[in-house]
C-alpha cells in the first residue's frame, strides 16, 4: 500500500511492476503518459488493455501501431490526445493579438468545442475510411492545411502563376 497524507509517501507492502508486467496488465485502459517508444514491435504483442491513451509524444512505434490495430486495440493517438495544451497555447495568442482577456470559463468552453468537433471529426472519418484514430487523425490535419492553402492563397497565388 502507498501512504500519502503528506508531499512525500510511505512505502508498505508494495509491489514493483516492470514495464513488460504493466503493458501486459489486463486493463480496460492503458494510460501511456511518460515515453516514446514504450509499446514496440516487440511488446505490442503483450498488450492486453482494450483501448490505449496516448499522452506522452509517440509512445506507441510505428510497428506497433499496426500490431494493435490488426488486434483491434482502440489507441487515441498523442496528435489528437495533446491537442488541448495546443489550443490553449493558440487562444491565448488570439487573445494576446486581439488585446483582449477572456475568462478561464470562456476559454475552457473554446476548448471543449474545438476538441469536440474534432474529436467527432476524427472518429466519424476511421469510420467512413476504415482505418485507425491516428491515421484519420493525420487525414483530417492534411485536409485542414489543404484547405487554408486553398482559402488563403498559395505560392502561385501570391505570384501571380496560378490558373
Amino acid at each position: 500500500m502507498v501512504y500519502c497524507e503528506t508531499s512525500v509517501c510511505e512505502e508498505e507492502d508494495t509491489n514493483q511492476l516492470t514495464n513488460d508486467e504493466l503493458m501486459a496488465l489486463d486493463v480496460d485502459v492503458l494510460v501511456l503518459a511518460a515515453m516514446e517508444n514504450a509499446i514496440t514491435g516487440q511488446n505490442a504483442d503483450a498488450v492486453q488493455a482494450r483501448a490505449i491513451l496516448e499522452i506522452a509524444n509517440g509512445p506507441v512505434s510505428p510497428e506497433a501501431d499496426r500490431t494493435l490495430a490488426e488486434r483491434g486495440v482502440q489507441v487515441l493517438p498523442d496528435v489528437l490526445v495533446n491537442a488541448g495544451g495546443v489550443i490553449v497555447s493558440h487562444l491565448e495568442w488570439v487573445q494576446n493579438r486581439m488585446g483582449d482577456t477572456w475568462s478561464e470559463e470562456e476559454t475552457n468552453q473554446r476548448l471543449a468545442e474545438r476538441l469536440g468537433r474534432e474529436a467527432d471529426a476524427c472518429f466519424e472519418r476511421a469510420k467512413e475510411t476504415n482505418t485507425t484514430l491516428r491515421s484519420a487523425a493525420y487525414m483530417q490535419a492534411i485536409g485542414r492545411i489543404s484547405d487554408a492553402m486553398v482559402h488563403q492563397g498559395t505560392r502561385e497565388y501570391f505570384t501571380g502563376t496560378s490558373r
